[in-house]
């Protein structure tokens, strides 16, 4: 939901703050670079230290890295940084989500169950742009709008704690 939310938006609310195409567009490219770099470093993470630990940091990460990006706007510098921050930390912690998924079904249903769980990603990655629109058609501030996107991220932290605990116990 956040991944799709944030590239279909972040250009034209970021424009609503005063920055250009050109600065967007590197943002965004900072995205796109930071999410492929921890992409190909979350399974070795996740294997050093866990789910329980690493999932419920990187959520975190992605929530305030999101939730700041329209607080720093127009300060192109800093809307760079944590969009690059945000793709890291989103990056990552979607891919460990999968991974994540594959862990706890058991065998039987396994395959079965991480396709539901893609396909609720797909849900949100038309849910997502829709309810940014509906927000920016009520009057919601860019900074509120960049809050109210994070808000997904901290559901995730409290969801991949407690699936860490339950795993544990």
């Amino acid at each position: 939901m956040m991944l799709v939310t944030n590239s279909a938006w972040a250009p034209t609310l970021l424009k609503r703050e005063g920055i250009g195409i050109k600065e967007a567009s590197l943002a965004m490219a900072s995205f796109n670079l930071g999410s492929v770099i921890a992409t190909s470093f979350a399974g070795w993470l996740i294997s050093r230290a866990g789910a329980a630990v690493i999932l419920p940091l990187v959520m975190l990460g992605s929530a305030v890295s999101m939730a700041l990006v329209g607080y720093a706007a127009p300060s192109v510098g800093l809307v760079i940084l944590l969009q690059g921050l945000f793709g890291l930390f989103m990056g990552g912690g979607s891919s460990g989500l999968i991974a994540l998924a594959a862990i706890y079904y058991p065998t039987a249903i396994r395959s079965t169950g991480v396709g539901w769980a893609m396909g609720m990603g797909r849900v949100g990655s038309f849910s997502g742009p829709l309810a940014v629109g509906s927000l920016v058609g009520l009057g919601l501030s860019t900074a509120g709008i960049f809050v109210a996107i994070a808000v997904p991220a901290l559901l995730a932290v409290a969801t991949t704690a407690a699936a860490g605990r339950l795993k544990a116990a």
